[in-house]
């Protein structure tokens, strides 16, 4: 026989209820639940993950459109006399109403291209000679638009 023994009823035949972790079932449902809701949750997430690029494509535009109303103060600047021929000038290198430009100011739509003036009241009129209103849009994002005017001096 054998020597070893046992303290009372620690080993007498049944199991010890103290048993710890998880059945097979539990876990199973757990992840079948934890699928349910996922698959809930996720269409919510989706057109976040799926749109995050949007902001950064926005502010490429921004950028673009910046630096097209830049190179015009540029050619502006750089101008010998700010006079009306000068301002003429100008308005033709930037072009046409309506249209798109792909140019040495880099590409854009010109909304407005034309000289202004301002009445008694303050407010804005077509024609003048000293005030040259030139308003671009971006081509790839219609909302972003730059207005600058240019003045003989």
């Amino acid at each position: 026989m054998s020597d070893l023994q046992f303290p009372s009823g620690a080993n007498s035949g049944h199991r010890l209820r103290d048993q710890r972790g998880f059945t097979l079932l539990e876990s199973i449902a757990t992840i079948i639940i934890g699928g349910i809701i996922a698959m809930m949750i996720i269409p919510f997430f989706q057109s976040g993950i799926t749109e995050s690029h949007r902001p950064a494509l926005w502010l490429q535009d921004a950028v673009a459109l910046n630096r097209v109303m830049e190179n015009v103060n540029v050619f502006y600047r750089a101008l010998p006399t700010k006079n009306l021929p000068a301002l003429q000038n100008l308005s033709l290198s930037v072009g046409a109403v309506n249209t798109s430009q792909n140019n040495s100011f880099g590409i854009y739509a010109v909304l407005e291209n034309g000289f202004i003036r301002f009445n008694s009241t303050g407010n804005e009129t077509a024609g003048g000679s000293r005030i040259l209103k030139i308003s671009i849009r971006s081509v790839s994002n219609p909302g972003y638009q730059l207005t600058q005017l240019f003045t003989v001096q």
